[in-house]
């Protein structure tokens, strides 16, 4: 699927009310400007419903991860999400403080529905090579102050030397590391 077909697809999403699962793993040309796009598309009201997201590979990078997180961060866009699989792309560090920055927010926030994904219970950022220990460090900030409420399961390349405070944050909230 080229990044034309993504905005095609995305002008008919508005039509797809009851659209579960999103599945474009696999589409290189796709990048991180279809996935502005399609986040655009999600917060103009497409994707309510969606419940699974899969990018993978498909050369998304930090902009396309800030556009998905800044989509969600808009009331009712995307709040069903359950999985979102980002694996195989090149997000790196400033992706993932874009994530943890918006997760804290809503930790912080407590039940009053401001929650980043409240219902995310599986996150895939597996075979991102740019993530470092740095973003590692704010993703378990995030997660040990609430951040990702449901989060279940966290998939990430290697382990860092510094992901032992995303162990303990992990552990403590009985998340699946792998």
């Amino acid at each position: 699927m080229s990044y034309d077909s993504v905005m095609m697809a995305s002008d008919g999403l508005p039509l797809c009310s009851e659209l579960r699962i999103l599945h474009l793993t696999g589409n290189a040309t796709i990048s991180d400007h279809g996935v502005r796009t399609l986040a655009a598309a999600c917060v103009d009201g497409a994707c309510r419903t969606l419940t699974e997201l899969r990018l993978g590979g498909n050369s998304i990078g930090d902009d396309g991860l800030r556009a998905l997180v800044e989509a969600a961060s808009t009331a009712g866009a995307m709040a069903r999400l359950q999985q979102l699989h980002l694996n195989i792309n090149v997000v790196g560090d400033v992706g993932l403080h874009t994530l943890a920055v918006e997760a804290r927010r809503g930790g912080a926030a407590g039940d009053n529905g401001a929650a980043l994904w409240p219902c995310l219970h599986t996150l895939n950022l597996q075979h991102n090579p740019p993530i470092s220990e740095v973003g590692v460090a704010q993703l378990a900030a995030a997660i040990a102050q609430g951040g990702l409420p449901a989060l279940e399961q966290l998939l990430l390349p290697a382990p860092h030397p510094g992901s032992a405070p995303l162990m303990t944050a992990c552990s403590t909230r009985e998340i699946r590391l792998q």
